[in-house]
C-alpha cells in the first residue's frame, strides 16, 4: 500500500471513529424532563412517542406497501 493510499485511509477511517467516541461521553441520551430527582413526566414521555410513531408509521407504510399501489398502475401503462 503506497503512503498516500495510507494516509487516505487513516483520515478517512479512522478520525470519524473517534469523533465519535468524544461526541458520545459529552452528550448524554437521558431526556432532562426525567433525569435527575424530579417526578417524571408522562404525559411528555407519550406526546414524544405518539410524535414519533406518527412520524414513522406513515414511512414504513410507504416502504412496504408500494408495490401494492405500483401494480395496478404499471399494468394499465403501456410501454
Amino acid at each position: 500500500m503506497s503512503p498516500l493510499a495510507r494516509s487516505i485511509a487513516r483520515t478517512r477511517l479512522q478520525a470519524p471513529n473517534f469523533r465519535q467516541f468524544r461526541q458520545l461521553g459529552t452528550n448524554t441520551m437521558v431526556s432532562t424532563k426525567t433525569s435527575g430527582r424530579t417526578k417524571p413526566d408522562w404525559g411528555y414521555q407519550a406526546k414524544r412517542a405518539g410524535g414519533t410513531a406518527l412520524m414513522y408509521g406513515p414511512v414504513v407504510a410507504i416502504v412496504m406497501f408500494w408495490p401494492y399501489t405500483v401494480k395496478p398502475v404499471m399494468d394499465r401503462v403501456r410501454w
